[in-house]
């Protein structure tokens, strides 16, 4: 059986095609930025109609960007009371900056809630649940980013015990475009 390479010109027009989390790990989109990049594809398909090697260019330099953010993302191992998870090491949240072909971007990286607990309970002592979730919401947490692991329980009943992970925004920045290639400024 002969195994068919695919170029990078086709990764990227299959990600915008196919969803963006099946190329690049831990990319998501906020704010256009999935219109944004269904734009630049749509651009360098086209260019590949009239000028191929440029657009495989360009399309060779949008996949390493992509890449060099999405291997931010990779999974490690974190011990939560004698327990393993493994969990993204971040997230990033694409989104559309108004200007030609480039993003913005946020970084999250990851803080299991119970190290959260800990953490704002030496800073502000005993709180009530609604100080929690405001200073979590201050802190740039989102909810809808958290992830809950499991891992079975040694009891008779054979419960699970779910660990929360939060990502925490770390930095904003932004994947410009230079006219042939792409750079990542934060």
């Amino acid at each position: 059986m002969q195994t068919i390479e695919r170029s990078n010109l086709d990764s990227v027009i299959a990600s915008v095609n196919r969803g963006l989390p099946d190329y690049f790990h831990g990319l998501s989109f906020v704010h256009g930025g999935e219109g944004a990049l269904s734009g630049v594809v749509g651009y360098i398909a086209g260019l590949a109609e009239y000028d191929r090697s440029r657009a495989e260019n360009l399309a060779d330099e949008l996949y390493k960007t992509l890449n060099r953010l999405s291997a931010q993302c990779a999974y490690q191992t974190i011990t939560v009371n004698g327990r393993e998870f493994s969990v993204p090491s971040a997230k990033v949240q694409i989104g559309r900056d108004g200007s030609r072909h480039g993003f913005t971007f946020c970084m999250y990286f990851v803080v299991p809630n119970s190290k959260l607990h800990e953490r704002l309970t030496e800073r502000h002592g005993d709180f009530t649940e609604y100080q929690y979730k405001e200073m979590v919401r201050e802190m740039g947490i989102i909810k809808e980013m958290n992830e809950y692991k499991y891992t079975p329980a040694n009891d008779a009943y054979g419960f699970e015990i779910c660990e929360l992970f939060c990502y925490q925004r770390a930095y904003n920045g932004a994947i410009i475009f230079r006219g042939d290639s792409w750079s990542i400024h934060t």
